[in-house]
């Protein structure tokens, strides 16, 4: 006879999931640190600089770039997995994974999709890159 794993019971796997959850959803309360501000090694490991995000240039020469902090930070307040936002944002699951994973330039409508999923408006997660970004 094969024996069997011992089964956690269902109520003890609720509560890991709440906790977890929990420390997810305090993560995502933190305020957010401008590397500017701060500009520490640490500090710097875990915010992500322009450069580091995802660009796409205009016509006029100018980058922007989307904030992936804030839409993930917003997502997890939420209490939303990637796939729930991707639902309701209508856009596909892999696109906003790569998107949050900085791995896929966005084009306008897919972050206007998010932002509008999430209640944040396109001032909130886009960024301009050059010395006259507003």
């Amino acid at each position: 006879m094969v024996d069997q794993p011992s089964e956690m019971p269902l109520d003890q796997i609720e509560a890991v999931r709440r906790a977890a959850r929990e420390r997810r959803r305090a993560w995502a309360r933190r305020p957010l640190i401008s590397a500017a501000a701060d500009p520490s090694p640490a500090t710097r490991s875990t915010i992500a600089t322009p450069a580091e995000m995802p660009s796409v240039t205009l016509r006029n020469g100018r980058a922007w770039s989307v904030n992936v902090e804030v839409v993930d930070q917003e997502r997890l307040v939420r209490g939303w997995t990637q796939r729930e936002l991707a639902h309701r944002a209508g856009v596909d699951q892999g696109t906003l994974s790569d998107l949050l994973a900085r791995r896929r330039r966005p084009t306008l409508g897919t972050v206007q999709a998010i932002c509008t999923a999430l209640r944040l408006t396109l001032a909130q997660v886009i960024a301009f890159d050059g010395p006259d970004a507003t």
